[in-house]
């Protein structure tokens, strides 16, 4: 299954248009991207071995994302792991 791993920049849980967070990571040839990730209500989100509710995550946070490419193209969410003791960044 493809993985996508970075830092968290955003996190949306406010139902309005679904549940999805954004992941910054670098290319070969060192090319920034963000990916917007759709999680739904039933993937599974982790810290280490505890799960935990998408509100828990931290913007900055290095996670990875399992996916598969969904409706016209869009990357739904598998699972969400965030790596346990990662410093969390400030995109500001």
């Amino acid at each position: 299954m493809p993985t996508i791993s970075g830092r968290l920049v955003q996190i949306d849980d406010t139902g309005q248009q679904g549940r999805w967070i954004q992941v910054r990571t670098i290319l070969p040839r060192g090319i920034p991207v963000r990916i917007r990730a759709f999680i739904g209500r039933d993937v599974p989100i982790a810290r280490g071995s505890d799960r935990i509710p998408l509100s828990a995550l931290r913007e900055g946070e290095l996670v990875e994302v399992s996916y598969h490419h969904g409706r016209a193209g869009l990357v739904e969410a598998e699972s969400v792991s965030a790596c346990e003791g990662t410093t969390v960044l400030s995109f500001a």
